[in-house]
């Protein structure tokens, strides 16, 4: 008794019957994953309100981590502020707010709930500078709040400075994004702004 090779027209079939299931598998994945996120952003008077999902719970975060090499980012979340009909035509304001959380150099390893996380972390404005597919941001004052709001990631203010300097041009879509390298994930969600 032997084994003979498969023909050609053989193997073929059972590639293609392979990659049929694989991607049968992961489709759903992926756009499960995709439309599972939703963000949403309003202005009233002068509060500033900004929510995205928060898919990974309130517990179980570990920040300042050994892992994380001194001086780089481990979380963040922020509000890019935009004019236009679809985020690829859309003039991209040059004022983002969030909070980040680096790990600087001795830093104490901390771990605890989001909340405490983001208490950890620093909130503010940056003004964002675009050049040569490249970017680099430096700080402005802002009086930016983040918090937890029923499993979703508040980011806002009340301060109408801040409100002034970020809404005056009245932008009228909002791309919310989350840059987790410390939970290895990224994601991003953009809604209209709505006005009250």
């Amino acid at each position: 008794m032997y084994l003979s090779m498969p023909t050609n027209k053989l193997l073929s079939e059972i590639i293609m019957k392979i990659f049929l299931v694989f991607i049968l598998l992961l489709v759903p994945v992926f756009v499960k994953a995709e439309s599972a996120i939703t963000c949403h952003a309003e202005i009233i008077e002068n509060s500033a309100v900004f929510l995205i999902d928060n898919p990974l719970g309130d517990d179980d975060w570990e920040w300042n981590s050994s892992n994380t090499p001194d001086n780089s980012m481990e979380y963040r979340w922020k509000v890019r502020l935009g004019k236009g009909t679809l985020p690829n035509q859309c003039n991209w304001s040059k004022y983002e707010f969030g909070l980040s959380h680096f790990k600087f150099p001795n830093s104490k390893a901390g771990k605890g709930t989001l909340q405490e996380l983001l208490r950890s972390s620093y909130a503010t404005v940056w003004e964002t500078h675009y050049e040569n597919n490249s970017s680099s941001s430096s700080v402005i004052s802002g009086n930016v709040k983040v918090g937890v709001y029923e499993n979703q990631i508040l980011l806002g203010t009340q301060d109408a400075d801040t409100i002034n300097l970020l809404f005056t041009d009245k932008p009228n879509l909002a791309e919310i994004s989350a840059f987790l390298p410390g939970k290895d994930i990224e994601y991003s969600c953009i809604t209209e702004i709505n006005y009250y």
